[in-house]
């Protein structure tokens, strides 16, 4: 007979060790969402969040080192402010998170994205490429600089 105490009640069957990944997936999964980070596709289907990072836009390809940084960033930052210290989730939890997000990512709305020259409603924007996210928007009337343009800038 087995010792069904330590069982997550939602997945039949998962013991300790699976209960605790699923609890770091769903932690992981929240925290990104408590992030108010928005979840998208462009147009060839790749999935991203964006998110602002010290007053900057961000916008992180999901699928990427960079997907899981953020996880691990917001996991660590979180970890720390619960229990003062540094923590790392696990590899599983990880993915099993980044799987999520994609597919919130790829039912999102769908948005252009562009690498430091992109244009919208008739406007030009150019990527300073500084670490504000600012960029030139240019009209028919002349340019400026503008602190979020409308476009989505991808930063390689």
């Amino acid at each position: 007979m087995s010792d069904d105490t330590n069982r997550n009640p939602d997945r039949p069957g998962a013991g300790p060790q699976e209960a605790r990944a699923d609890t770091q997936r769903d932690q992981l999964i929240g925290l990104a969402i408590a992030r108010e980070a928005e979840f998208w596709r462009d147009l060839g289907g790749d999935t991203f969040a964006s998110v602002i990072e010290d007053g900057c836009p961000r916008h992180i390809r999901l699928r990427s080192e960079d997907g899981l940084k953020l996880l691990r960033r917001l996991w660590a930052a979180e970890s720390c402010k619960r229990t003062g210290r540094v923590t790392s989730p696990n590899s599983q939890s990880l993915k099993d998170a980044l799987g999520t997000l994609q597919m919130l990512a790829s039912e999102g709305p769908v948005h252009q994205t562009f690498v430091r020259i992109g244009h919208a409603d008739g406007n030009i924007y150019v990527d300073l490429g500084d670490p504000t996210g600012r960029a030139v928007e240019i009209t028919n009337k002349g340019w400026t600089v503008v602190p979020q343009p409308k476009v989505r800038f991808l930063r390689p």
